[in-house]
């Protein structure tokens, strides 16, 4: 994780909420602050993931893709994990199931993995912003042109997989003691797991909490050059499209507020068209009330505007960008 402390602390409180026995989190980078806030818990690990870490742990040099240090650590704690299960998500994603350890002990003792579709969230535009999780949750639609055209917009049919600007892929829980290696998104296929999809959880993908934070994520992702030609076909495109669009001229900031706005912020036409076919559906978590309840209501603020000034301190990046209200989400 390289995020702000509030989205750290929303991210542990919300899996402790959700009866997870242990939370551990891998900062790739210092962050004295989400470090202060949850050193001391007991179902809470938080190990710096530096140039140290990947000597000692992983025995070899720390990676400069960002793919292969979450493979990595993914596995490092599958295999140190006490539970009988282990979730590998994102900072940003969180899970939303009714009870979803009751829903675990239905799964058939052969199944290995289970595969968690994800939604991705959107904003529904004119209203206010309490805190960085509000909004409504997407579905993928159907990959028909005109669905997809009628449901997300013209620009979805290049700069997003089926109406996603992230990831459709979903991410998986694996059980633990079965020898598999993780992938990102599931075990590795050489690990032969046997696996299955959700019916009763998706995964709440909030891909940029704020404007701002989309922005500042695709702006890392092309100093990285994470998306360069080798992913213009397959499921980097929409990625891939994202970055040229963005930075083919000097109008980098202009492009992405234009493009976020374009698919992510949806009026009550779209948003009842979605409904309609049931490819937009209510936002049943709310990481914030479970920060509240867990910590109390003043360890962070979580509040755009909050989200926004700390990832202006914080971020390299986001120094030519500081005076740029229209980024505030």
């Amino acid at each position: 994780m390289q995020e702000p402390p509030q989205l750290v602390v929303a991210f542990v409180a919300h899996y402790l909420q959700m009866g997870a026995s242990h939370v551990q989190i891998y900062l790739d980078g210092p962050n004295q602050e989400a470090q202060r806030l949850l050193s001391d818990h007991p179902r809470v690990t938080v190990t710096l993931a530096d140039a140290a870490h990947y000597r000692s742990q992983c025995k070899e040099p720390m990676p400069s893709h960002m793919h292969r240090k979450l493979r990595l650590n993914a596995n490092l704690a599958y295999v140190a994990a006490q539970a009988d299960w282990l979730l590998h998500v994102d900072a940003d994603e969180y899970v939303q199931c009714a009870d979803f350890g009751q829903y675990l002990a239905t799964v058939p003792q052969d199944v290995d993995t289970v595969r968690i579709p994800n939604g991705e969230r959107v904003f529904f535009k004119g209203e206010p912003l309490n805190t960085i999780f509000d909004g409504g949750m997407a579905k993928p639609v159907v990959n028909r042109p005109r669905r997809i055209k009628l449901l997300r917009g013209e620009a979805s049919l290049i700069y997003t997989d089926r109406g996603f600007f992230g990831h459709t892929a979903g991410k998986s829980i694996t059980r633990t003691g079965r020898s598999m290696r993780l992938g990102i998104h599931a075990p590795m296929r050489r690990s032969g797991a046997r696996k299955m999809w959700a019916e009763e959880a998706l995964l709440c993908h909030f891909d940029g909490l704020t404007r701002f934070h989309w922005v500042m994520k695709l702006l890392r992702y092309a100093d990285a050059s994470m998306y360069d030609e080798r992913q213009s076909r397959g499921s980097g495109r929409p990625r891939y499209e994202q970055l040229k669009y963005i930075t083919q001229d000097d109008a980098h900031l202009e492009r992405a507020i234009a493009l976020h706005d374009e698919i992510r912020v949806i009026d009550a036409e779209r948003a009842e068209k979605m409904r309609l076919r049931n490819v937009l559906v209510p936002m049943e978590i709310n990481p914030a009330e479970a920060v509240w309840s867990t910590f109390g209501r003043d360890i962070v603020d979580l509040s755009p505007e909050a989200f926004d000034d700390h990832l202006r301190q914080s971020w390299t990046q986001a120094k030519p960008y500081q005076e740029e209200e229209r980024l505030r989400a």
